[in-house]
């Protein structure tokens, strides 16, 4: 690389070496329902076609090998949205605790999620995904009750879920890649024309 260029990239952060620290998106996608218990005195029902889906963004990766745990007023946590096939939930409307275990190449390994709110107004419902193995109750499960504590709607997975993580580059870092990429073009044309 040209002198000049690597002192200017340099400047920038530009150096091959610089490590950004971005938001990560954990996605899980859980296995579809093959249980759902239905009360007539809900109106609605979950169905087999159903399953718990949803996003974690943290304010960066979680370490190799590590467990963390968090609620959903964190500091790092970003944001979450799961839906349990029928409502969201979000910071909004519910009460979170998240732990989540990843292996020796940052992916999730074992995971325990609760979340809890008003989903409707009308109703409380909450939502557990665990990978304790083996399921001997449930890997995924939905409990919708009505106020009065007298109906349930339920919906279980005997099932693992899955995990794909994702980082998410912020728009400052797009903007020192194209720098540095208008750096090297502008370098590689002056180099031309001085032949």
């Amino acid at each position: 690389m040209n002198k000049k260029l690597y002192v200017v990239c340099l400047g920038l952060g530009l150096s091959p070496a610089t490590a950004f620290a971005v938001p990560t998106v954990y996605t899980y996608t859980g296995a579809q329902f093959s249980n759902v218990p239905d009360s007539g005195a809900i109106p609605g029902q979950y169905d087999t076609g159903m399953r718990i889906t949803g996003a974690i963004t943290l304010d960066g990766a979680i370490t190799p090998s590590t467990t963390v745990s968090f609620s959903d007023v964190s500091p790092n946590l970003i944001a979450f949205n799961f839906n349990d096939g029928r409502f969201n939930y979000t910071p909004n409307n519910v009460d979170a605790a998240v732990s989540l275990v990843t292996n020796a190449s940052g992916g999730i390994s074992a995971w325990s999620i609760f979340m809890q709110g008003s989903i409707p107004a009308a109703n409380v419902g909450s939502f557990q995904v665990d990978s304790g193995t083996p399921c001997s109750t449930f890997c995924d499960r939905v409990v919708l009750t009505n106020l009065l504590n007298t109906a349930q709607d339920r919906a279980e997975s005997l099932n693992l879920g899955s995990w794909t993580v994702t980082p998410v580059p912020e728009p400052s870092t797009y903007a020192f890649m194209l720098a540095g990429i208008a750096l090297v073009g502008f370098a590689a044309h002056r180099r031309k024309l001085q032949k």
